[in-house]
């Protein structure tokens, strides 16, 4: 079943994944004020300036907190994984894998480039 809003899908995800779910959530949203929340493909979704900037995806095995533009963000440890052009994400299984400092940074950069 297809989840309407974003609480409805954390909640629907796999039990241990949960607190790393809204972890990272508190996050985006605490990060980005101005941004819309949304589901869109079938997961949580991030949009400043009408643009996508952010998303969550759950797996049987973990969350990853994707960036549209993650290609183009300074990334200084190379924790962000992907095959695109644009898109990039880092996977994540426990809040010991949450680099807060480091996402919000990814965050600020990623909202600086949907906002130019």
């Amino acid at each position: 079943m297809a989840a309407d809003s974003v609480d409805e899908y954390i909640a629907g995800i796999d039990e241990s994944l949960r607190p790393v779910a809204e972890e990272v959530r508190r996050i985006i949203v605490d990060e980005l004020p101005d941004s819309d929340e949304a589901i869109k493909w079938s997961q949580p979704t991030y949009r400043v300036a009408g643009k996508h900037v952010a998303y969550l995806k759950a797996t049987k095995k973990h969350l990853s907190f994707g960036l549209t533009q993650g290609r183009q963000l300074d990334d200084p440890d190379g924790r962000l994984q992907g095959g695109g052009q644009q898109m990039a994400h880092v996977k994540l299984t426990t809040l010991d894998d949450i680099d807060e400092d480091q996402f919000r940074d990814w965050l600020r950069q990623a909202a600086e480039l949907a906002r130019s």
